[in-house]
């Protein structure tokens, strides 16, 4: 009795504005009946950060905290812990302390809620700091739709710093069962030292953004999904991770790295590229999905831009990049921006970029884009059916398939300022392509039409422009001073100097500014560095 009366009165004195500190002394989920300076659990001092508007703090020790109460409907005294005011909930390290969920997948007999055993669920401001979540899980979820294995942030805005969540899923066949690991449904998270890894779920194993994440040192690996093994973006995402973030090694049925549907953009930043990288798909697109639909008229411009797309594969289509546009209507255009696009291999079509359109408008961008040593059936850098394709400061280097590195299978594309090395083919055009200020190395096959300034090297049959020895182009593939490698000139002799009129403002592959005439290929031999 004397327990309960200093627990009420612990919590009517919380009700002011001063933000409090409660420090957990115990491991395990009694009954809640009050944070006492000597016998708190997690679920009691949350209980007790609850009842203030203040922004607290729960103070973690080392060891796991175990989640084991169960209820029905879940409420803050059972299930996961609800977090419905500001507050912080800080541990000693992610290696030291960790919170886990122990109840069962099948506690709750309400069918549209069974298995509901994630860990946090938060729809007030949350900060986590130096701890790990391991073992939540939804199978279904009235309410949310089955989202955020181990953490849900619905509505609001959040911080993680110095966070592991691991060994967590989102179980079922329902295509809104998303966020193996954690969901952003809604407001905005801020991520710096996170770690996703060994979460599932149907669409996004790792993660699912139905917001905006940014942040740095972001890892997320070896999740799994039907669709989306690493990351799952729908309703105008924005994902912004830089310093040292990777999305790595995961694997789905479908976009092994990030599945995006409608969603804003997907990026890093410019001196320190996101890095997708080793991420498996079954069928296609093994690094980055860009899924947009438009039957009645919406439209939604989708942007990848400061990305590292390395050594993914997908076992038909797309080992990098793909973009799919759908519907009887044009949608959005589609950008890829500043990026290297490298190592990637898809079975059939579009090692590096596999671009897929139903109707001729229907664009997509590629500008200051560097793709190398892809490999593919058809267009080991790119290959595009339908649309309209714009490629502009565009180095090919080295790209491996059996038609052009660039293949245009139908619609139209734009090439300026695109230079191809070592390609065994360097375009196949089945629909018009016109070429403008570019340099080939190897054959062009199809209907690819002259707009001037360009050069070929002697003996590459059908590619527009002047001839010239491989030794008088002057080529070469390095970084030139760039975030990363292109196919740059290497000799001011170059006949590929100083011969295109200048256009105000125009920049080469690395973002650098071009000068006086501008040089023919991707690169500015005296380009002025941003």
């Amino acid at each position: 009795m004397l327990r309960t009366a200093i627990a009420v009165s612990g919590l009517l004195l919380s009700t002011h504005l001063s933000a409090a500190t409660f420090t957990v002394t115990r491991l395990d989920d009694p009954p809640p009946n009050g944070c006492l300076a000597n016998d708190c659990s997690l679920r009691e001092a949350v209980i007790a950060a609850n009842a203030t508007a203040a922004a607290d703090i729960v103070q973690l020790g080392n060891g796991t905290h175990e989640l084991t109460r169960v209820c029905v409907p879940d409420t803050q005294f059972c299930q996961d812990i609800d977090v419905t005011q500001p507050l912080t909930i800080r541990g000693n390290g992610s290696s030291l302390t960790e919170i886990i969920s122990s109840i069962p997948l099948n506690a709750s007999p309400l069918t549209t809620d069974r298995g509901h055993a994630r860990v946090i669920e938060a729809s007030s401001t949350l900060s986590l700091q130096n701890l790990r979540l391991r073992r939540g899980y939804s199978v279904s979820s009235n309410t949310y739709g089955g989202l955020g294995g181990c953490l849900l942030i619905s509505q609001t805005t959040s911080t993680l710093s110095n966070v592991v969540i691991t060994d967590c899923g989102v179980l079922g066949g329902a295509s809104s069962l998303s966020g193996g690991g954690a969901a952003i449904s809604g407001g905005s998270s801020v991520w710096t030292a996170v770690t996703v890894s060994n979460s599932r779920a149907y669409q996004g194993g790792g993660v699912s953004v139905q917001g905006t994440l940014s942040g740095s040192n972001v890892v997320i690996t070896g999740n799994r999904a039907s669709t989306g093994g690493g990351v799952g973006m729908r309703a105008g995402a924005v994902m912004a991770l830089g310093g040292g973030s990777r999305i790595s090694t995961n694997t789905a049925e479908y976009a092994g790295g990030v599945y995006s549907a409608f969603a804003t953009e997907l990026r890093g930043e410019r001196d320190s590229l996101l890095k997708i990288d080793h991420n498996l798909s079954e069928s296609s697109c093994g690094g980055v999905t860009l899924f947009d639909v438009a039957p009645f008229g919406m439209t939604q411009n989708m942007l990848l831009r400061y990305l590292s797309l390395d050594s993914n594969v997908a076992k038909t289509h797309g080992g990098g990049i793909c973009t799919h546009s759908a519907g009887s209507l044009p949608s959005g255009i589609v950008s890829i921006l500043d990026s290297e696009i490298v190592n990637n291999s898809a079975g059939r079509d579009g090692g590096g970029i596999m671009i897929t359109h139903t109707q001729a408008q229907q664009r997509t961008t590629i500008e200051r884009v560097s793709l190398s040593r892809n490999i593919a059936n058809r267009g080991a850098a790119v290959h595009a059916s339908n649309g309209t394709l714009t490629m502009t400061n565009v180095s090919s280097h080295d790209n491996d398939s059996t038609t052009g590195a660039i293949h245009v299978l139908a619609g139209s594309a734009e090439l300026t300022h695109v230079s191809s090395l070592d390609d065994n083919l360097s375009i196949d055009a089945g629909g018009t392509l016109r070429l403008r200020a570019s340099v080939m190395s190897s054959n062009c096959a199809g209907n690819v039409q002259d707009g001037g300034f360009n050069f070929a090297r002697s003996g590459s049959a059908g590619c527009p422009g002047t001839p010239a020895s491989s030794g008088a182009l002057a080529l070469a593939y390095d970084s030139y001073g760039g975030p990363y490698r292109i196919v740059g000139i290497t000799s001011s002799t170059s006949p590929l100097r100083e011969v295109v009129p200048p256009v105000l403002g125009a920049t080469d592959a690395r973002g650098w500014l071009r000068q006086n005439l501008h040089d023919v290929g991707a690169h500015e031999f005296d380009g002025v560095s941003p």
